[in-house]
């Protein structure tokens, strides 16, 4: 689940909010890294859109 508000209890992990360091902590897999578990493409696809396309 995406918290972009920063409010949901439980697990989670801080994505810096450049695209720059968006596309390295895809490619190093940095945030299936942080939650243990695996991300796929679609998902790193979803983040990607509710943190940067709403700016848009």
């Amino acid at each position: 689940m995406i918290d972009i508000m920063k409010k949901i209890e439980g697990r989670g992990a801080y994505m810096c909010e450049s695209e720059k360091c968006f596309e390295i902590a895809k490619k190093k897999k940095a945030l299936s890294r942080a939650l243990k578990i695996n991300i796929d493409n679609n998902k790193y696809n979803e983040l990607r859109g509710v943190m940067f396309d709403r700016n848009r």
